[in-house]
């Protein structure tokens, strides 16, 4: 919505802010080579147990998401 960059999101979770028009979809003719995922969040404050877990899985599952094993 600020125009900072682009995000592959279910269409369910965005259908409001579409047909609001903050947000639009951008056809990928092609599909991407290669996508870089970042989390962020502060160290130092109480994170809750279900950012905790979902970091965790992220970790666990990230390490097998190498493009050297994909066709990229």
């Amino acid at each position: 919505m600020s125009g900072l960059g682009i995000a592959c999101l279910p269409l369910m979770t965005v259908n409001d802010e579409i047909k609001e028009g903050k947000l639009k979809i951008i056809p990928c003719v092609g599909g991407f080579k290669q996508i870089f995922s970042q989390v962020a969040y502060r160290k130092n404050k109480w994170i809750s147990p279900a950012l905790s877990m979902f970091i965790e899985i992220t970790l666990k599952h990230a390490r097998g998401w190498s493009c050297e094993e994909a066709t990229c």
